[in-house]
């Protein structure tokens, strides 16, 4: 079924031939990914991608890190050996599975998955903190369409000292910085990647610390 949408997401999947996943593999990592979980398309520049994210995120080995829009755990995993804890979060169910055998497949035990809807990430804001604890870092990769404004909400509460914000689409990036730089946050450090070389899109990752 076609549809129009900001969401790479398919109502029906058919195998034809092979196998049902595809293993990648990026910086020491595999990672598995069925046909519903994203994945970055050029796994070279993914590399550095991942590598601005890492340094960006400021881990000293200590942080409780949150994960919004994790797919199939490829940030969560790839931040595991710089933090305490990751908790992925990430509404499709497939991703979640796929995120949980790759964190088998590599050994991984600091990494928690959990399936959610992130538009309703304000109704379990409770429930999350007790379960999780507070997150010290919090690591957003959105769709192209950015966060939900209840989402966003809710990572003003949660309060982390810092946000990692990975953008393939410049203008949602600017909409929600803009808003949470009004008070709370900076815009510290921003970087553009091509990920798609000539064409017009690049991904962004930008560093917002609290003031």
């Amino acid at each position: 079924t076609m549809s129009k949408s900001s969401v790479s997401f398919s109502e029906e999947e058919y195998l034809l031939a092979g196998e049902k996943t595809i293993v990648e593999s990026l910086g020491g990592f595999e990672f598995e990914i069925s046909a519903n979980s994203f994945f970055q398309t050029n796994s070279k520049q993914a590399k550095n991608l991942y590598d601005t994210v890492v340094d960006y995120a400021e881990l000293s080995g200590n942080e409780t890190v949150y994960d919004l829009y994790c797919g199939a755990g490829t940030i969560s995993l790839y931040l595991s050996p710089h933090a305490k804890k990751v908790v992925g979060f990430e509404s499709v169910a497939d991703a979640i599975r796929d995120a949980e055998r790759n964190q088998t497949r590599n050994n991984v035990s600091s990494c928690r998955f959990v399936e959610m809807d992130l538009k309703n990430l304000k109704h379990s804001y409770g429930q999350m903190t007790k379960n999780h604890g507070r997150p010290h870092v919090m690591v957003i990769d959105p769709p192209r369409a950015g966060m939900h404004p209840d989402t966003l909400e809710t990572v003003l509460e949660l309060d982390p000292d810092r946000v990692v914000y990975v953008s393939c689409n410049p203008a949602s990036l600017a909409r929600d910085a803009a808003i949470m730089c009004q008070g709370k946050y900076h815009l510290q450090k921003i970087k553009p990647l091509d990920m798609f070389p000539h064409t017009a899109h690049v991904e962004v990752v930008a560093q917002l610390v609290k003031t």
